[in-house]
């Protein structure tokens, strides 16, 4: 394939631009070559040049959609250019050094005097220094300030209106055409066939532009739910920087054009080639960029990032294979621009952006495919082959028609011609497949099949729960499960859980899996570890105290925590005098506290079920005695302190810490969504049923959901994060998948503090009779913002989605076929009163957790509203709970109501293995695309007039479903949630915990 227009032969090169003479006449065209000019390479290297570098150009499309560098912006560019500047280099020299050799070889042709080829160009060599430095200075002033550029850009995706690539092809064309008009002016352009080229390049890059336009309504059900702020007004700055950055882009072009067709010699040596010359000023442009960084470094404030994030070379394998196809792609397309100008390259790659960006959203990849419109799909699909097949075929003909242009055999160039033009209709005919089959038609809706399936396995881990009848079934169940006796007072724990009539016996997987790895660490270690916590008030951990079968909190605790320890005593205080002489560290904060590398839990966890056993002979019930003499410590004052854990508040923790524990392969590790403003569907596939989740503990799985970096304040910058990579002993309320603090049952609910307490003046109506509104109340307490992390936060995203959505979404709906169903997309201003429910979502009187100009911002973009009774929740059929710095206190209480609860989470507790999505609650993915499908699925969806009037009922509201649920969830907290049930858990958790720190831990166990 050569170039779109006819390229420049050498019996045009007279005829064509004087600035690029040199390069035809014999100069420029070879100065990569040896002087002498070998057959081969002068016929088929453009066209090998060419398809090298559309395939290195789509192989960086496909690596650049999901890649892990990305999130690295302008420190991970910059290493990508340098490594790439220096391979140039490398190549350079050895490809120059391979061909001496073959002219010393080569006995029929002399070796040539320099001044042979390069007398028109040498001068003096001061003037030769300036042009260097007018042609290379300006590119790598232009390709600094680019590198920034892109860095904002990147950061600002989510506003993104614009593709650079697409419109580099339209600048250049009208670059040309300007330059053309001035050449002409002043005398110095010959004609020839430059109107018809400019004419062709201006359309042909205008049609695909146009064919980009079409595509964009492709994309409408895509959107991801990460705010773009209106009040900013970020979109049009974005839109300004995109302009900025394809003019600055075109510039670089047209100057390393320039700069390819100017002779520039080393010393009395050769003419530099084309890979040296970018080499060189690529790595002049990153040495120069880090340079200055530095210094912007030194001034900075201590908050700021580095120059360089470590990440960088913790992820140096990732940075190597863009580096390998930038300078695949610089050397292939300076082979081609031998044949052909920059315009050639450059429209090749547009094409394959925007070829890729159309497959991407119409391909039927597994999981959920947001609707694709039919007439939007055919007429992008059309218009873009259309202008593909345009610009192959017009290449065959100028191809076929000139026959100067075939020096040699023309047979591989027409071979590579027709397979391009195969590839193009074919790829035409698979898109319009896609879009008249692969609309997807599902038969009955998923949320159906969720229920039943929900009631089943529901019924499955009921049986399993509670399989043993009586204490020695229970003691035999334990060891089958645990691969261990049960621990001394199992059988006064199983009387205290039956006399409640607790319905589960036998599960406590939770406990076992929480404690698993604590079997390496010694006895005599564990209770260290605990009194070293608790030394100093900076670590945010509080003890409890069991001596003599009574429990008391430490002294010292902060007076603002110390009701949550006194809560935890109180939950204890019914069996404590079951327990041996024990101390717990309590994690004072929100947010979870310890998380091992996945390789060291790995090994960890390896190690300690290789020490689990089950004696056959008798084993020791009895604590051992004088247990308080080893635990003396944590009651004096007289302590060394010690800092187990470090500062990571406010600031980046999914890559630094959250992913660390997820395998090195997994896609937390190694690809990251830069596309802020792209819905990650293939993230959300594995624990969904099309648009619903469907696996609840899947859900929380970090490790196949690299975009949950951006999706939750946890993750972007947690308010008060001290974290320990090393096992520690903790006491957590709730965790994040990977972690490893213990789980234990939250005194904010064992103390009633959000209570569901209906009165006379406040009910608690019949499901029917509530209010038809979804409703929800609170804070912005997700995570601390100073520079727009508010933008990505969970709890931000819900109220902008509810309030002021700015992108199409889609919902499910039936079709006109009785039982089908099919996704369509709802603008943002008719999806929220097409819905049959009221919305209710807002912040409770201010703003919280913010800095700088963002708490103004969130005020304007999201509003405020006035806090209400907790009690007045009741008055709601639908309400919405979402976790913030840590778990949610309210999920409970909306439980035991008869309202139905949606609930989206990141934080797991003690309960969450207990009770069962779409039989107890409905569960909602944390991307929120699933929100206005479920609601509506539950209240119903209409069309209205302008008046608001009722036209048409597009899906009727599920009432019984939506009661079902709520019944179903309000009588499974009765049964398995009360306080009964913290206490038997905790019962039962103090127990294997008593167990892990007895010296004779290995002796103990109850065998009935």
């Amino acid at each position: 394939m050569s170039c779109l227009i006819y390229p420049p032969s050498r019996q045009d090169s007279a005829h064509g631009d004087n600035d690029n003479a040199g390069a035809n006449t014999g100069e420029e065209g070879r100065d990569e070559e040896s002087p002498i000019s070998f057959h081969r390479a002068a016929t088929e290297m453009p066209e090998l040049a060419a398809w090298t570098f559309s395939i290195t150009v789509l192989l960086v499309l496909i690596l650049s959609s999901a890649s892990a560098p990305y999130r690295l912006s302008s420190g991970s560019l910059a290493v990508i250019l340098f490594i790439s500047g220096i391979i140039l280099i490398m190549t350079s020299s050895l490809t120059s050094r391979i061909q001496s050799k073959l002219r010393l070889k080569d006995e029929r042709v002399p070796l040539p005097r320099p001044t042979l080829y390069y007398s028109d160009f040498l001068g003096n060599r001061r003037a030769l220094v300036r042009q260097i430095w007018k042609k290379g200075l300006p590119i790598m002033m232009l390709l600094w300030f680019r590198v920034e550029l892109y860095e904002h850009i990147i950061k600002h995706t989510r506003c993104s209106s614009l593709s650079e690539v697409v419109l580099l092809p339209l600048m250049i064309s009208l670059y040309e055409f300007w330059k053309f008009n001035w050449s002409k002016r002043k005398s110095s352009y010959e004609q020839g066939n430059s109107v018809w080229e400019l004419v062709s390049q201006f359309c042909i890059s205008t049609a695909l532009f146009i064919a980009w336009l079409a595509i964009k309504p492709v994309q409408n059900g895509w959107k991801s739910s990460i705010i773009c702020p209106i009040v900013t007004n970020e979109r049009q700055v974005l839109l300004l920087l995109e302009i900025l950055a394809t003019i600055i882009d075109s510039a670089i072009v047209v100057m390393a054009e320039k700069l390819a067709n100017m002779p520039i010699r080393q010393s009395s040596g050769p003419i530099l080639p084309f890979t040296t010359k970018w080499g060189l000023i690529l790595l002049g442009t990153t040495i120069s960029w880090a340079i200055g960084k530095s210094g912007a470094y030194l001034l900075s404030t201590p908050n700021e990032e580095p120059l360089f994030s470590a990440d960088i070379f913790s992820n140096f394998d990732m940075i190597i294979l863009p580096s390998l196809l930038v300078s695949i792609s610089i050397i292939s397309a300076s082979k081609w621009l031998q044949s052909t100008k920059a315009f050639s390259p450059l429209f090749v790659i547009s094409m394959l952006a925007t070829g890729y960006t159309l497959h991407s959203h119409i391909a039927p990849l597994p999981g959920y495919r947001p609707p694709v419109s039919f007439v939007a799909g055919i007429l992008a699909a059309i218009l873009f082959h259309s202008v593909a097949v345009l610009y192959g075929g017009h290449t065959l003909l100028v191809d076929y028609l000139r026959p100067f242009n075939r020096s040699g055999p023309v047979d591989l160039e027409l071979a590579l011609g027709s397979i391009y033009m195969i590839f193009s209709l074919s790829s035409l005919v698979l898109a319009i497949l896609y879009i008249i089959l692969g609309g997807e038609n599902i038969s009955g809706h998923p949320i159906n099949a969720l229920m039943v399936q929900g009631r089943q396995l529901h019924a499955q881990w009921l049986a399993e729960a509670r399989y043993s009848i009586d204490l020695q079934g229970a003691v035999s169940e334990y060891t089958e499960r645990y691969g261990l006796l049960p621990p001394p007072g199992f059988d006064v724990w199983y009387e205290y859980a039956t006399n409640r009539s607790s319905p589960i016996i036998d599960n406590f997987d939770q406990i076992h899996q929480d404690l698993l790895p604590f079997r390496t660490l010694a006895p005599s270690t564990l209770r260290h570890l605990t009194n070293s916590m608790a030394s100093s008030q900076w670590n945010d951990i509080a003890t409890v105290v069991v001596r003599n079968g009574i429990a008391e909190t430490q002294p010292g605790i902060i007076p603002t925590h110390r009701w949550m320890i006194e809560g935890i005593v109180q939950m204890i205080t019914p069996f404590a005098q079951y327990l041996p002489d024990m101390d717990l560290a309590f994690n004072l904060n929100d947010e979870c506290r310890v998380s091992v590398p996945w390789d060291r839990i790995q090994e960890i966890n390896h190690t300690a079920k290789k020490n689990l056993s089950s004696r056959d002979y008798p084993m020791s019930h009895v604590w051992s005695k004088d247990r308080s003499l080893s635990w003396a410590l944590s009651r004096s004052n007289d302590r060394l302190v010690h800092s187990h854990f470090t500062e990571k508040s406010r600031r980046d923790t999914f890559h630094t810490i959250v992913s660390e524990s997820c395998p090195p392969s997994s896609a937390a590790r190694t690809q990251y969504q830069w596309k802020h403003d792209t819905l990650c569907s293939k993230c959300a596939e594995p624990h969904s049923m099309g648009q619903f989740l469907q696996n609840w503990t899947l859900s929380g799985d970090i490790c196949h959901q690299p975009d949950l970096a951006d999706l939750h304040g946890f993750f972007i910058a947690p308010s008060a994060f001290k974290v320990s990579r090393k096992l520690l002993p903790v006491f957590s309320q709730s965790k994040v998948y990977g972690f490893n603090d213990i789980l234990y049952p939250s005194a904010w609910n064992y103390m009633e503090k959000a209570r569901y307490n209906p009165s006379d003046e406040n009910p608690d109506p019949c499901y029917e009779d509530k209010e038809n509104t979804i409703f929800w109340r609170g804070t912005t307490s997700e995570g601390f913002s100073e520079a727009g992390e508010w933008q990505g936060m969970a709890r931000q995203r819900l109220l902008h989605l509810a309030n002021n959505n700015t992108n199409p979404v889609s919902v499910l709906l039936p079709r006109r076929s009785e039982g089908i169903y099919s996704y369509y997309t709802f603008s943002p201003s008719a999806i929220s009163q097409s819905i049959g429910a009221k919305v209710s979502i807002g912040i409770a009187e201010d703003v919280a957790r913010c800095g700088a100009k963002d708490c103004s911002i969130q005020r304007r973009e999201l509003g405020i509203t006035n806090r209400v009774q907790f009690d007045e929740h009741w008055r709601h059929r639908f309400l919405f709970d979402l976790d913030g710095a840590g778990f949610s206190g309210r999920f409970l209480p909306f439980l035991q109501s008869n309202s139905l609860p949606f609930r989206t989470a990141i934080f797991r507790q003690w309960f969450d293995t207990r009770i069962m999505p779409w039989l107890h609650f409905v569960p909602q993915d944390i991307r929120f695309h699933d929100f206005w499908s479920t609601l509506g699925y539950f209240a119903g969806v209409r069309m209205v007039d302008e008046a608001g009037k009722v036209t048409k009922v597009l899906m009727k509201p599920h009432h019984r479903e939506g009661r079902i649920i709520a019944r179903e969830g309000r009588k499974w907290a009765e049964e398995s949630l009360r306080k009964e049930d913290m206490e038997i858990y905790l019962f039962r958790l103090l127990l294997e915990w008593g167990r892990l720190t007895d010296d004779r831990r290995d002796e103990l166990g109850f065998t009935g």
